[in-house]
């Protein structure tokens, strides 16, 4: 699918709820990193935020439950490898990092246990998913969305 095709499909089920340039700047400065293009290009019409497949962490803001937090949380305790990683959820069970030495902005959605295999080049031990660009991510947060809008429908 293009990047075309995907911000129409993100236009038609999330709406308009883009991530602002100044977001893009505050989280960028306080990580010290540079956003890929697709990513940016893919939040401009509406933030992977809005997804329901889990609760992510607010992008804009820097308290706990934000990317920044949780992004620079995860820094000091890992450190090393862990610079190249921002945060986009996690929990007791499992961690959404997406890969900022990576152009195309790789995601990887892992078990919590193998976030140091991540960190370090390893083998994962559990099972994850692997999305090798943000595009492919955000498609996959889009057909989720539409199936859980086909259950709500079938059920009413």
């Amino acid at each position: 699918m293009n990047i075309e095709n995907i911000n129409k499909k993100i236009k038609d089920i999330f709406g308009n709820h883009p991530i602002l340039d100044e977001e893009i700047s505050a989280v960028e400065s306080a990580l010290n990193v540079k956003f890929p293009d697709i990513f940016v290009d893919l939040n401009k019409y509406c933030s992977y935020e809005y997804s329901h497949l889990v609760g992510f962490f607010n992008f804009g803001m820097k308290d706990q439950e934000s990317v920044i937090g949780e992004t620079l949380g995860v820094r000091k305790y890992y450190g090393g490898n862990s610079e190249k990683f921002v945060v986009l959820y996690s929990d007791d069970a499992g961690i959404f990092l997406l890969n900022m030495g990576d152009e195309k902005a790789s995601v990887i959605w892992c078990s919590i246990y193998d976030i140091e295999n991540v960190f370090n080049d390893q083998p994962l031990e559990y099972d994850y998913d692997f999305f090798p660009t943000f595009a492919d991510f955000f498609t996959y947060l889009l057909d989720q969305e539409e199936e859980r809008l086909r259950e709500e429908a079938a059920e009413n």
